[in-house]
């Protein structure tokens, strides 16, 4: 993705995973990363009845120099092009230098399309990284 915003951006680490635990002593863990999820349909369920995912998206930000309150937000980009705004708008402030964000958004697809499905993650409006 292109960087053409002025203002600096922070860092990012985006993944899917199955689920993420926030332990006691704030740290995350990130549980079954993946970049595939294997879907089965029974046999006597129509093709015309849609198939169900859940997963985690965790974003990790980091500062650098972005120190402005900002708006992370994403959209899906699915198999046969169509982009699908991912509801929410998650404020993040972040404070430069070593300081972060940590976010969990919940994610569950209704699958119509099987294919590669991409998560596209947005800094005030800019893109910033994308998941496959």
């Amino acid at each position: 993705m292109s960087q053409s915003m002025s203002k600096p951006l922070p860092f990012a680490s985006a993944f899917i995973c199955e689920k993420v635990l926030h332990e006691k002593d704030g740290v995350l863990s990130a549980v079954r990363i993946v970049d595939t999820f294997y879907v089965k349909r029974a046999p006597e369920i129509s093709d015309q009845i849609p198939t169900g995912v859940t997963m985690n998206a965790l974003i990790m930000l980091r500062s650098k120099e972005a120190m402005e309150p900002s708006e992370i937000t994403m959209k899906m980009r699915t198999p046969s092009g169509k982009m699908v705004d991912i509801p929410g708008k998650y404020p993040v402030t972040l404070t430069g230098g070593e300081s972060g964000a940590n976010l969990n958004i919940v994610i569950a697809l209704e699958l119509k399309d099987f294919g590669v499905f991409w998560f596209d993650i947005f800094w005030n409006g800019e893109p910033l990284t994308s998941i496959p």
